[in-house]
């Protein structure tokens, strides 16, 4: 087995370990040990390279192409002579969801990326870019009761992973987000969390809460307020059509204006 490290592929003899299920599809993984010795001029590189190695993203490539999670490292040695490492490796894994089926929908990831976190709880992150009418529907699942999981009971539902595996996860909503396109349509960004783990235990979808929270409740109200408003007074004969138009163009270009609003300081003390 030839292994990247310190910049070029390294001859190894791995040794099996007892194998570990992966998260994403429940197969078998294999996991291997190696032992590797360097000089010292190179122990600290290699060091460094291994613990950063730990991060899936990060992992180590062989050269079938091949990716190694590093579980675990420790060396020995002196500054002036040979290090010895020993190194406990995972193989792991990068899925992508040809497509992902939940509520009657197919969405076809732009992007697509998979995480399980330190409890074990296995996240899916991707932006869809649906029709019209799986875009609408998606803002539906999310407004509805539950939908979001705004202060209530989590509510599961099964996803399955098109080019993963062919067993649904049970998932929730997490974090989700829309920026609106050109054309009039959609593009989301999901995050997807699975029950098994989970324990009601709800990741944080906003760091600063309840006042972010409730900052943007005000802020929707706000909005929904002077659109009914203006609808009463057009309805009324009170203003014309492009007075509102006026009013309407006004709001749109106030952030322009007052940006800078937001970046006033009761005590810049406070911020040293």
């Amino acid at each position: 087995m030839r292994l990247h490290l310190l910049g070029q592929y390294r001859d190894v003899a791995p040794v099996g370990a007892e194998p570990g299920l992966s998260r994403h599809t429940g197969l078998p993984l294999r996991n291997i040990t190696l032992d590797l010795r360097v000089g010292s001029d190179l122990a600290d590189d290699l060091r460094h390279e291994l613990e950063s190695a730990r991060s899936p993203d990060n992992a180590l490539r062989d050269d079938e192409g091949g990716l190694w999670r590093v579980k675990q490292h420790s060396s020995s040695g002196r500054d002036w002579g040979a290090w010895s490492f020993a190194i406990e490796l995972a193989e792991n894994e990068n899925p992508q969801a040809q497509s992902l089926e939940l509520h009657g929908m197919s969405l076809v990831p732009l992007f697509y990326k998979e995480s399980v976190t330190s409890d074990g709880v296995l996240l899916i992150y991707t932006e869809v870019q649906p029709e019209v009418a799986d875009s609408e529907r998606i803002e539906d699942l999310l407004t509805t009761a539950g939908g979001a999981n705004r202060g209530k009971d989590p509510v599961y539902f099964p996803v399955r992973r098109v080019g993963v595996t062919d067993e649904p996860l049970s998932a929730r909503w997490g974090r989700c987000l829309w920026q609106a396109l050109p054309d009039g349509g959609r593009r989301h960004s999901l995050i997807l969390v699975g029950e098994d783990g989970d324990h009601d235990v709800r990741l944080p979808v906003m760091s600063h809460d309840p006042e972010l929270g409730n900052a943007i409740r005000i802020s929707i109200r706000a909005r929904e307020y002077g659109e009914a408003l203006l609808d009463e007074l057009v309805a009324t004969g009170a203003l014309s059509l492009e007075a509102v138009a006026r009013v309407r163009d006004r709001v749109e270009s106030a952030l322009d204006r007052r940006f800078r609003d937001a970046a006033e300081a009761r005590d810049l003390s406070e911020f040293r």
